[in-house]
Formats: structure tokens, sequence, C-alpha cells
């Protein structure tokens, strides 16, 4: 279907000697992005809470003209949405990519949205997920190895199948989650390992831009409950 296409409207505004006027389309609207500080904000796509992230708003907009020249005028919010730091780069810097940067809907229309909840423990969700495969894989085994039982065939004929998958039980209820627990001790430690890497560059950075002119602001991203408390309670 082909576009309308609908002209602007020019109407006087204010007194008739100052010779202004305001001109108004339904296709006239404005951008503006914005860094947001304070607050420990969740955001769609992004496993962690955040003190620092981008606001981007799209408004309606109006054409003003006086005293020979333009402006423009944001008039009524349209959407406003959030993005991680993270997000706004790929953002960015990846148009024409699938279907688009995740973001988080703050206000539409002038509607403010519900707000998201914590992240998702990604630990824990993943060890859940492990543990219900796991669960599934044993019982497929038993239940075959209960159906070989079952055939009644000469147990010389069976010994080797029987034998094989009783193996794979004793590895799947004893050997597979002990591997399991290894890489997320590992995996934990690695965390850490990166929190400490991030609040060094970060502190470093503060400390370059100059501690005193910063002071009293949050580091732009929540690593964990405790990272920036346990540095000033002790």
């Amino acid at each position: 279907m082909a576009r309308i296409i609908e002209e602007p409207i020019t109407k006087p505004n204010g007194e008739e000697w100052r010779n202004e006027t305001v001109t108004t389309h339904p296709a006239f609207a404005q951008i503006g992005a914005y860094r947001t500080r304070g607050g420990n904000t969740a955001l769609y796509g992004s496993d962690f809470n955040h003190h620092a992230y981008m606001t981007i708003k799209i408004t309606r907009s109006e054409l003003n003209r006086g005293l020979n020249r333009d402006w423009h005028y944001g008039r009524g919010e349209i959407i406003e949405v959030a993005l991680s730091e993270a997000q706004w780069a790929t953002f960015v810097s990846t148009p024409n990519m699938g279907s688009g940067t995740p973001c988080t809907l703050q206000a539409l229309e002038g509607r403010i949205i519900p707000g998201l909840p914590d992240p998702t423990n990604r630990s824990d969700q993943f060890r859940g997920e492990i543990k219900a495969k796991l669960e599934k894989t044993v019982q497929k085994v038993a239940d075959t190895l209960a159906g070989v039982e079952a055939l009644g065939l000469p147990k010389g004929k069976t010994a080797a199948l029987r034998e094989t998958l009783a193996s794979l039980l004793t590895e799947l209820h004893s050997n597979l989650p002990f591997v399991a627990s290894q890489f997320e001790e590992h995996m934990e430690d690695t965390v850490e390992k990166a929190k400490i890497e991030v609040h060094g560059y970060m502190t470093g950075v503060l400390m370059r831009a100059g501690v005193d002119a910063l002071s009293g602001q949050l580091p732009p991203l929540r690593l964990g409950h405790d990272d920036c408390t346990s540095e000033s309670g002790g």
C-alpha cells in the first residue's frame, strides 16, 4: 500500500506582530539519547542490575519559526526505552543485523510500563536445566535396561548389553554430577575473578577522571549484592 502524502499545517503562533508560526504534521518527531544514572535497574536481556544505562526517547514534534529562525519543540512522549551499555554499543554498531537489539520498554504514549524484577540467577537456571535433562536420561536408560531384562533372552546374549547399560547408569548417577559440580565451581571462580578485573578497571577510570569530581556516583554496573558495599563497610 502506498504511503499517503499529507501537507504540514502552519498556523500563527502568538501575537500577529511577532510573525511567529507553528507547523505540525503527524510525521514530525524528535529522538534523543540520554545517559541515565542512579537506582538499581533490571534490564531485559541483561544478567545484571544497572546503576547506569542509556535511555532513548521519541516524542512528537512541532516546528516553530520566528525571528527568522526555526526551532523544534518536543510535544508528548511516544516511547521511551532503556538499554544497557553493552546493548547500546550493539545497537549503534550493528545495523541490518537480525531482528534488532533487546531493549526495555519504560513508557509508551505517556503510560509507565511496569518494571522488571531482579535478573534470574543464571547458575541456578542452568543447574536446574541440567538436573532435569539428566533425570530424563537416567530414566530412559533404566527403562531400556528393564526392557532388556523383560525380553527373557539367554543371559549370555544380553550380558554385554546389560553391562553397558548398567555402567552408563553409574556414570549418569555418580560421575557426571560430580563433573558438573566441578565445572560450576570453576565458572563461579572465573566470574569472581572477572568481577575483580572489572572493578579494578572502573576504579582506574574514576581515578583518572578525578575522584573528587565523581564522588557519590555509583558504578554503572552492579555485579553482585555485596560487591559495592564490602569495600565501604570495612
